[in-house]
């Protein structure tokens, strides 16, 4: 990994990320605490009241400051939608605002989305889960930057398919442990770092919870993206029940952010 960061360039926060960040990762943070804390960053508060005001919530044009917007979202939500305004924040700067980031950037939230639901049916940590998701491909930015004839057509095909199986020249593995440097050059907990590293290693006993939602998520991913029954081919390893569960939770999110 380390040979690989000494000549990528990492994609960067904006200045105040790094510390909205590590307010998000603290489990001992008061609402008022997170609003306040959220009220530094006008585009983010913006953004928040924004979502708080959809349709979604039943709340439109009744919400105008950042605590009721807490309040109306929940701590779990604002925390992740925080984290989904960070990724938004490094996608929408140079050079990768000059690439058309769209497929990128819906396959992060649908992985969050999936994440997140292995997570409660695993009885792993929900909100760990959706951060796991979100960032598990952020490895190809520093890639894009560096070699962009190499991973372009990630970007550009409009395929919204997992990395291992949209090209063959791109190796999993090292984007995923490029993608592990970059959430420690964001301070992201160890436990996020090697979830992103190992999420493409065969499944292990050993392996830790996070990294076991990564990989069944992947799973689940490749299910839902199939435009044909699985069982016509072989026994599909995930029931009826459980893909439109998934696929509920990523109509959920997407809608919230009004990326339907």
């Amino acid at each position: 990994m380390s040979h690989l960061c000494g000549v990528l360039t990492l994609p960067a926060l904006s200045t105040q990320s790094p510390a909205l960040l590590a307010k998000v990762q603290n489990d001992d943070l008061s609402l008022k605490e997170l609003a306040n804390a959220l009220k530094l960053d006008p585009g983010l508060t913006s953004r928040l009241l924004h979502v708080a005001n959809s349709p979604f919530f039943g709340v439109s044009g009744q919400i105008a400051c950042m605590e009721e917007a807490v309040m109306v979202l929940g701590m779990a939500r604002t925390k992740s939608l925080v984290q989904v305004e960070v990724l938004r924040g490094v996608v929408n700067c140079p050079p990768w605002n000059q690439v058309d980031l769209k497929p990128f950037w819906r396959q992060s939230l649908v992985m969050a989305a999936i994440c997140e639901h292995v997570a409660r049916r695993i009885g792993a940590p929900a909100s760990e889960a959706f951060s796991a998701g979100l960032f598990h491909a952020v490895g190809l930015l520093a890639l894009l930057q560096q070699e962009p004839q190499r991973v372009l057509h990630l970007f550009s095909t409009g395929q919204d398919t997992p990395p291992c199986t949209t090209a063959q020249v791109v190796q999993c593995s090292e984007q995923a442990q490029l993608g592990a440097e970059v959430l420690h050059t964001w301070h992201f907990p160890n436990e996020l770092m090697d979830a992103v590293a190992q999420q493409y290693d065969p499944p292990q006993q050993s392996t830790g919870i996070l990294t076991r939602v990564l990989q069944q998520s992947h799973t689940l991913r490749r299910l839902m993206a199939c435009k044909t029954d699985c069982s016509q081919t072989a026994p599909c390893p995930v029931d009826d029940d459980e893909l439109d569960a998934a696929r509920h939770a990523v109509h959920t999110l997407l809608t919230m952010l009004g990326e339907a």
